[in-house]
């Protein structure tokens, strides 16, 4: 029991969980690349991690539809995000 509520006051609401994501050499590039373009215009250069939570916060965004019932495979998605991200602008 103890041991239980230890773990529980330790834990944070939104606090980042570790996951591991297989990316090519080329979009590991493409998100340092961003980082140095972040840190190079004055402002604070950004991990690859913070990178990728604020892509997966804009797809989470409730304006957009992704869901099971509209996207069944890699290519519906790819459409559907370029369609959201020229919208977005």
């Amino acid at each position: 029991m103890r041991i239980e509520k230890i773990t529980k006051k330790k834990q944070k609401k939104n606090k980042p969980c570790t996951t591991c994501v297989g990316l090519t050499k080329e979009q590991i590039d493409f998100l340092d690349d961003i980082s140095k373009c972040c840190g190079c215009s004055g402002g604070k250069k950004l991990s690859r991690a913070a990178i990728m939570r604020v892509l997966i916060g804009v797809v989470m965004l409730e304006e957009l539809d992704f869901t099971a019932k509209t996207i069944k495979n890699k290519e519906q998605l790819k459409e559907k995000l370029i369609e959201a991200f020229r919208e977005y602008k």
